[in-house]
């Protein structure tokens, strides 16, 4: 923070201005105006981003209107083009996933007792799958392989196996989603390219 003869320290400090070395002015300068120009943008992205999401709920109570449905709110993921398809609105759902600690543990000691247990000669190739499904990096489970397990619920049919999914499925805790949503626009090559919106990407 500065006045016209004083600069103030993040310590609260009071520095004449005739102190203040050049590099710290012209740090000074350009980082104002970088958050002015951040916020703007960061506030012209959020009305886009809105934007999108009003006019595909539009989008999906008019075409439900049409063909007699119930249109809802869209929850999953919607991809809409306009009329001669130069141009097509993506929006995407990432729904996090998170484990109840309690209740994934108890999955893994069913699942345990039905290796050492209940595991047949024939099923042996399960094993590797159910060990790599619960093995962690830096402590965290792989959440997309334990639910990988889930594609086997019907080629095991072992109770314990089937519990598991169950404790399994009851662990799962879906506390946040984010939309993404993403503009693309079609080339002469007929080919659409994405309108990047992403600060980091450009």
């Amino acid at each position: 923070m500065r006045t016209k003869t004083l600069w103030i320290t993040v310590d609260g400090k009071d520095i004449p201005a005739d102190r203040i070395k050049d590099s710290e002015k012209i740090k000074e300068k350009h980082a104002k105006k970088i958050i002015k120009m951040a916020t703007e943008l960061s506030k012209k992205l959020e009305d886009l981003k809105v934007y999108i999401a009003v006019a595909s709920q539009e989008v999906i109570e008019e075409v439900a209107l049409e063909k007699n449905l119930e249109a809802g709110d869209k929850k999953g993921n919607l991809r809409w083009h306009n009329f001669d398809k130069s141009i097509r609105i993506e929006n995407s759902v990432n729904q996090k996933i998170v484990f109840d600690d309690g209740k994934i543990a108890l999955a893994k000691d069913l699942l345990d007792n039905f290796l050492n247990e209940k595991l047949s000669s024939s099923d042996v190739w399960v094993k590797d799958i159910i060990v790599d499904a619960f093995s962690t990096t830096r402590g965290n489970m792989d959440t997309r392989k334990v639910m990988s397990l889930f594609k086997y619920q019907s080629k095991i049919n072992d109770p314990m196996f089937q519990k598991s999914l169950e404790l399994i499925a009851d662990a799962i805790d879906r506390p946040s989603s984010k939309i993404y949503s993403r503009v693309y626009v079609r080339n002469e090559a007929g080919e659409y390219e994405n309108i990047n919106l992403n600060f980091s990407s450009l």
